[in-house]
């Protein structure tokens, strides 16, 4: 079974902390490149089922919110399972409760997998 893989541009708006919305169609991600410039923050994730539907963010089994400690120019490994199963994804600068407004324009790449 090949495997293929795409990159996903997330673009945060200057002064916001929540991406543009991409549709996954049922890729898994596999790693994140943060951009050369990123204003301190951590990354999280928000998800809905549908573009127009309420993002909620994502949180593990035990009712944490899943983040990542992200720098500026890293390529981060995902854990395994962590995008999957979510038709729409946002990332968040910072966390649902506390967000970190970015001081520009930020391009996140997320690297899917697909098994085709």
């Amino acid at each position: 079974m090949p495997v293929r893989t795409a990159d996903l541009e997330f673009t945060i708006a200057n002064g916001a902390s929540l991406s543009d919305a991409r549709q996954l169609n049922g890729v898994m991600g596999e790693a994140i490149t943060m951009p050369a410039a990123w204003t301190a923050g951590g990354l999280s994730f928000a998800a809905s089922a549908t573009e127009a539907g309420t993002f909620l963010p994502l949180f593990d089994a035990l009712g944490v919110e899943i983040t990542l400690t992200v720098l500026a120019g890293q390529r981060i490994v995902l854990p395994l399972g962590l995008i999957r199963s979510h038709n729409w994804l946002r990332l968040q600068s910072g966390t649902s409760a506390v967000p970190a407004n970015q001081g520009a324009a930020r391009t996140l790449i997320l690297l899917t997998r697909d098994f085709a």
